[in-house]
């Protein structure tokens, strides 16, 4: 719901009119962070020097996403009058890593466009590789490959090691430290591997490849920070390391800080 601009209190003016650089914005549920966001976005679509295409919103989950999309889209169009509407980049981060990924997908040795498997398509996908491995190449839990609460922990290690970035460098230390860990890092290794080859990835995976396309292609870098001008993030106090890591590529911007480039972070 839209917050006439005489109802803002000192902080959510603040948060509106935020000119260059970071800005955190702290408060509990209820407290109507999202629509401030929403007033900062409309305040900056409307800025003559700005545009709705420049502004990158980011928020958690799909419903949030197309409920936001439908209440910026009625309110520059019809309250504020706006002749035309290119875009409102409204993304959830798997969205925004998932155009990212398909545009440069050769780049990440896929052969085509990577297929996204749903959650219930990653444990099948456990499962069954680890129901087809050797036991004897599993010394502390090679009687554990079938049983559905060894699938699970294994699937969370290997989403929890996506979203740490943990290169291959860091598994073998892992492996090292903790001898009993050494068939979970082998699996692991050998199941990314794999769905790479099938050009499939898993939504961790996803945005870890996409922090690496960022990472490793200035061009790519650079086209991304220069489309967005302006960048709001909502309900980020869960972020975990990739998405961070993905928000550093997109918001960097040099000090000091660009008169046009923003980022507020809720």
């Amino acid at each position: 719901m839209a917050i006439a601009r005489g109802q803002l209190d000192a902080d959510q003016r603040r948060v509106v009119d935020h000119d260059a650089g970071p800005l955190r914005v702290l408060g509990g549920p209820g407290t109507g962070k999202t629509a401030v966001l929403e007033e900062r976005f409309v305040r900056l679509a409307l800025a003559p020097e700005s545009s709705p295409d420049r502004i990158l919103f980011l928020v958690p989950n799909r419903a949030q996403k197309i409920g936001l999309v439908d209440r910026l889209t009625r309110r520059l169009l019809f309250d504020e009058g706006l002749d035309a509407l290119v875009e409102v980049p409204v993304y959830t981060w798997y969205g925004l890593a998932y155009r990212l990924v398909t545009h440069h997908y050769d780049e990440l040795g896929y052969t085509e466009p990577p297929v996204l498997l749903t959650s219930p398509e990653q444990w099948g996908e456990v499962r069954d590789a680890l129901a087809g491995e050797n036991e004897a190449n599993w010394p502390h839990h090679g009687h554990l490959l079938k049983n559905r609460g060894f699938v699970d922990e294994v699937v969370d290690f290997c989403i929890r090691a996506e979203q740490r970035l943990l290169e291959n460098v860091q598994l073998d230390s892992l492996a090292a430290a903790r001898p009993e860990w050494a068939g979970i890092v082998r699996f692991f290794k050998a199941h990314r591997s794999r769905l790479r080859a099938r050009s499939r990835v898993d939504y961790p995976a996803l945005l870890a490849d996409a922090v690496w396309l960022l990472d490793k292609f200035e061009d790519i870098r650079v086209q991304y920070q220069g489309r967005f001008h302006h960048v709001i993030v909502d309900d980020a106090q869960e972020l975990s390391s990739v998405q961070q890591g993905l928000l550093r590529f997109l918001a960097g911007f040099p000090e000091p800080y660009e008169p046009y480039r923003s980022l507020v972070v809720a």
